[in-house]
């Protein structure tokens, strides 16, 4: 199990994360499931990047949440931003899992923890986690009283925050050339209309879903951002814009690539 600093044994600095169906497994992110929801039981929400074993693993995770009893709102493929968001601004929501190992190769998964205000678990919220996980000390519920599932989409939601928080008329006069390279993530799901109702000119790369990530890493760094560099120096594009595989970070390329 891949861990860097965090509370515990299990628990790194984001969460839970491992390479997929070997360091983490199906069965953990049931138990996961039902930690969150013997933790913060309610109405919870769920949502996954694009890698291959994402839908697996948030499969799971359902499962494990309505066996305590909670229910579920699925809100499908969406960056970790946009399900952080979604759980702030929703009242009704107690809590929120995102299934993604947001910048690590595609081989990896992970599994993090929202709290009610949209922010990451604190460290002692991450202890009692894992207390509960190792001692599976779970509120598993009788036949009758396991949780719903409920769809929902978080993305419409996300852009107009976004939004609020820009001179969007401003942006719109400039009509900025922009290349988009969204790692085949979540981004997909947001950037491209993000820009599109800025009245942006967009290129874009990588920006259709694939957990394969097939074109380059999911991290933006400069070693894997040759293709953006380069098509934003043919295009004479203002800037280009790379995500990683759930779209919570974002780097930038200026025109000269």
């Amino acid at each position: 199990m891949t861990r860097i600093g965090g509370a515990g044994k299990l628990f790194g600095t984001n969460g839970v994360r491992g390479i997929a169906n070997e360091e983490l497994t199906a069965e953990m992110a049931l138990n996961l499931g039902r930690t969150i929801a013997t933790l913060k039981p309610g109405r919870i929400a769920v949502a996954s990047d694009t890698r291959i074993s994402s839908q697996m693993l948030k499969s799971a995770v359902i499962s494990g949440i309505t066996s305590c009893g909670s229910d579920v709102v699925d809100l499908g493929f969406a960056p970790t931003p946009a399900l952080q968001y979604y759980v702030k601004r929703r009242e009704e929501i107690s809590a929120g899992v995102i299934v993604t190992a947001s910048h690590n190769p595609r081989e990896y998964n992970g599994i993090k923890f929202v709290n009610w205000d949209g922010t990451e678990f604190t460290r002692e919220m991450d202890e009692e986690s894992e207390r509960i996980y190792m001692k599976k000390e779970f509120r598993i519920v009788k036949w009758n009283e396991v949780g719903s599932i409920y769809h929902d989409s978080s993305i419409r939601l996300y852009l107009d925050g976004i939004k609020s928080c820009v001179n969007v008329e401003r942006i719109r006069k400039e009509n900025f050339k922009v290349v988009l390279d969204c790692g085949n993530g979540a981004g997909c799901f947001t950037s491209p209309e993000l820009l599109k109702e800025l009245d942006a000119q967009v290129i874009s790369i990588n920006s259709h879903p694939d957990g394969r990530f097939p074109q380059r890493e999911a991290e933006p760094v400069d070693e894997n951002l040759g293709l953006l560099k380069e098509i934003v120096k043919l295009s004479s594009a203002d800037l280009g814009v790379a995500h990683d595989g759930d779209a919570d970070r974002a780097t930038f390329v200026n025109e000269r690539g």
